[in-house]
C-alpha cells in the first residue's frame, strides 16, 4: 500500500473553532470567513453559479486547492443539494483530475461552519493519484 504523508506548514495559522459553536444553533456567533466581502485575492470566480462563489483555500493542502462557497449562509451540516451538485460539476470541469470532498461536520474534519466543498488537483501528489483512487483503480 502507498501512503502520501505531507506536513501542512499553511494550518498552523488556521484559525479553529469550539467543537460547541458546530451547533445550528451556536454557528451565529462563529466568525465567518466566507460573508462578503471575500478577500479578493482568493477569489477564483464570484459568480461560479447563481448561488455559489469559487476561491482559493486560504490555508491549502496542496497548490490549487480551491472551496466552492455558498454565497449565502448555508450550515456546514446541511446535505449536499442540486445547486450544490451544479457547482461541483462546473469545478470538476475547471480542475483537472479534481477530487472533491464535503465534511460536512466537526466530526468529519470540518473547520467552518459557513457551507463550503474542497477540490484540489490528484496530480499534485507524488502518485499522481490519491492512494484512495490507486486502490479504486485495483
Amino acid at each position: 500500500m502507498i501512503f502520501t504523508l505531507k506536513c501542512i506548514k499553511s494550518l498552523t495559522g488556521k484559525p479553529t473553532i469550539k467543537a460547541g459553536d458546530f451547533s445550528q444553533k451556536d454557528s451565529a456567533k462563529c466568525h465567518d470567513p466566507f460573508a462578503p466581502p471575500l478577500e479578493e485575492d482568493l477569489v477564483v470566480e464570484h459568480n461560479l453559479t447563481e448561488k455559489h462563489s469559487l476561491i482559493f483555500n486560504k490555508f491549502p493542502v496542496t497548490k490549487n486547492h480551491v472551496l466552492i462557497i455558498t454565497k449565502d449562509f448555508e450550515h456546514q451540516s446541511a446535505a449536499l443539494n442540486s445547486d450544490d451538485m451544479q457547482a461541483i460539476v462546473l469545478t470538476m470541469k475547471i480542475v483537472e483530475n479534481g477530487f472533491i470532498f464535503y465534511n460536512c461536520g466537526k466530526n468529519s474534519g470540518a473547520s467552518q461552519v459557513h457551507k463550503h466543498v474542497q477540490c484540489f488537483p490528484e496530480t499534485n501528489f507524488p502518485t499522481k493519484k490519491l492512494p484512495v483512487s490507486l486502490v479504486i483503480d485495483k
